[in-house]
């Protein structure tokens, strides 16, 4: 589960920690070097057109720089690979200082219209994931891969896109289903309203997470008397409940978790000097959540 300060400075409690080891395997589609080696494929790559360059220049400076505000932004990528479509499939192996059970994060950037298919074999099986890829523009698409060995190899193929494509390696301490709950509570996250957007107002506190493995409630300082307002979200399946408490004055919102955000606020006047949030899912309910806190200045 994940604590913000209401500055939004850092994360008070983070879970997972990067354990990659160094690029093993070669690429087989040049463009950015990849910072840990890597052997370059055997025949030179063809002359990029300006289109190509622009698209691999994008590609690469989006996977370097991820969402500082990501649930996995604090651990280390490694083998960063990106190339232009056309100059072959891309592939890499690399040594994963994850447990059996753990789980890898991908995250594939590509632009020039068709779709690129991922394939990562983690041991035991080799599972798949398909992203599209806009015309020009790109965001990094996250997918979540269960380890079973501290190998990982993973291939990348572009179809009928004529731009770039690239991803980059994360690994997770997590178990797979956890992670991708993590993702989806980020994804959740991002629709909330940020009090550093408004003047006239101040947080007192966000905090995000799995639904599965539970979301602790928070307990912050007010006056009696001020105006709180709640905000929750929550994406996957199911439905959850935030509520707060502040002496006798109470309240509380439930809000759908499907495959769109749900999202649901509620106010109150403070009654005492702390106030309470808590945030708990129904029976049967699943996929990432978060609330936020936040006061007229």
């Amino acid at each position: 589960m994940y604590l913000k300060t209401p500055s939004r400075a850092g994360t008070a409690l983070l879970t997972g920690t990067l354990a990659l080891g160094m690029l093993v395997g070669a690429a087989a589609c040049s463009g950015s070097e990849d910072p840990h080696g890597g052997t370059p494929a055997s025949s030179p790559p063809k002359k990029l057109t300006a289109f190509e360059k622009r698209q691999v220049e994008l590609v690469d400076s989006v996977l370097r720089n991820p969402d500082p505000e990501g649930v996995f932004a604090d651990e280390e990528r490694v083998g960063l690979k990106v190339g232009a479509r056309r100059q072959g499939t891309m592939r890499g192996a690399y040594d994963a200082k994850v447990k059996p059970g753990q789980s890898v994060k991908v995250d594939v950037a590509c632009t020039g219209g068709g779709k690129v298919t991922l394939a990562v074999d983690g041991g035991g099986r080799t599972e798949t994931a398909q992203t599209r890829c806009p015309d020009d523009g790109s965001w990094p698409q996250p997918f979540v891969f269960t380890v079973q060995r501290n190998r990982v190899k993973i291939t990348a193929d572009a179809h009928g896109t004529k731009g770039a494509m690239g991803f980059a390696v994360q690994g997770i301490r997590d178990d797979a289903a956890t992670a991708r709950e993590l993702l989806l509570a980020d994804r959740a996250h991002a629709v909330l309203p940020d009090p550093e957007d408004e003047d006239d107002v101040s947080g007192l506190g966000t905090a995000w997470g799995s639904l599965r493995e539970g979301i602790p409630g928070s307990i912050v300082d007010v006056k009696k008397g001020q105006l709180i307002t709640v905000y929750g979200a929550c994406v996957g399946k199911g439905t959850m409940t935030i509520s707060g408490a502040s002496g006798t004055a109470k309240a509380a919102e439930r809000i759908p978790c499907a495959s769109e955000v749900g999202t649901g606020s509620f106010r109150l006047t403070a009654a005492d000097s702390t106030l309470r949030v808590m945030l708990d899912r129904d029976r049967g309910a699943s996929g990432g959540a978060t609330y936020s806190i936040r006061t007229p200045k």
